[in-house]
């Protein structure tokens, strides 16, 4: 059994912070200000994501086994992924009611945290490729 190592475990612990923290503030700061109130259902439907979102990445990082963790890992980039691609739609048909700043700073948060995770994804796998007789990398 492989331990999960120390910059994986740094890297889904910045990314449950960040995630929980954009929880929060789509949550309960837009909702208690009403800021953006043309479509709150936005700011719970996001909010909620990025809170699954957090709470996940601490449920990865909790995992002993470096293996198990693969796929939870391969899942946390392919969500992340999908809700940039989302915001850039969104930015290109005006479809989310918020000022574009928030949407590009959200954007901007989104691409480090895939960027981070693929890199130490990509390290695990070179780490443990799979070592077969007939491999011409052997």
């Amino acid at each position: 059994m492989d331990e999960i190592p120390d910059p994986l475990k740094k890297v889904l612990l910045i990314n449950a912070i960040l995630t929980l923290i954009l929880a929060f503030i789509y949550l309960g700061i837009f909702n208690l200000l009403l800021v953006f109130a043309v479509d709150s259902l936005y700011n719970w439907v996001f909010g909620g994501t990025l809170l699954i979102l957090g709470i996940f990445a601490l449920l990865v990082g909790k995992r002993k086994d470096l293996k198990q963790i693969k796929l939870l890992l391969e899942l946390l980039i392919v969500w992340e992924i999908m809700i940039l691609f989302i915001h850039i739609y969104s930015i290109r048909f005006m479809l989310i009611p918020l000022p574009l700043i928030v949407i590009w700073v959200n954007n901007a948060i989104f691409l480090v945290l895939i960027v981070i995770n693929v890199y130490f994804y990509r390290m695990y796998l070179e780490k443990n490729k799979p070592n077969f007789p007939n491999n011409p990398e052997n």
